[in-house]
């Protein structure tokens, strides 16, 4: 955790000479957020007969902070925890803490469409762990004013964690499969 705090101040101590021209725009806000994986359910493996599939839906909350560097470039950071049930229905869990670049890569009057990769950590226990892993987060941000200092936002990603972070997934042995759809929506104070 201490390490997080650390990132976020140097983060905020690289955008004060943005800011201190007119150009950095600092947001902070919370999010609700949705991680889909499949995994197998039952037993420990798909070489096991009778096992189906389970498209696992895993809700959750989050915290973003995110500060404008330059025009179109900017740092994103978000925390978010999503619990819930594995396949089998025991308690499972992720946390994810990611920071990364994001470019502005359209807008308008009210509306934003920014670019993202950012890396992380997926922390994952219970049925699915205890794992630490490093992840990569590219996606989209649809970003809308809802005024001078509010402001809403919908996201659209994938998870790619790198690692052992699941002993009852599709894919390689001991890891989450390619295709892990994250969505999240929110609003965001902008200071």
């Amino acid at each position: 955790m201490r390490r997080c705090a650390l990132v976020l101040v140097i983060a905020a101590l690289l955008t004060l000479p943005a800011a201190a021209q007119g150009r950095g725009r600092f947001t902070l806000g919370g999010q609700f957020t949705a991680l889909f994986t499949e995994q197998v359910a039952g037993g420990s493996g798909p070489s096991q007969p009778g096992l189906g599939i389970c498209t696992c839906g895993y809700p959750g909350f989050g915290i973003r902070f995110t500060a404008g560097l330059v025009k179109r470039l900017g740092l994103d950071a978000e925390f978010d925890y999503l619990p819930g049930e594995g396949p089998s229905g025991a308690k499972a869990s992720f946390n994810e803490f990611l920071v990364g670049p994001r470019v502005l890569i359209g807008s308008g009057p009210v509306f934003h469409v920014y670019a993202y990769l950012r890396p992380g950590v997926l922390f994952v226990r219970g049925v699915l762990g205890p794992e630490n892993d490093f992840s990569l987060n590219p996606g989209l941000t649809f970003s809308f004013d809802l005024g001078r200092r509010w402001l809403g936002r919908a996201d659209v990603g994938e998870l790619w964690p790198v690692g052992s972070g699941c002993n009852n997934c599709i894919g390689a042995s001991n890891a989450l499969p390619a295709l892990n759809p994250q969505v999240s929506f929110g609003f965001a104070y902008r200071f």
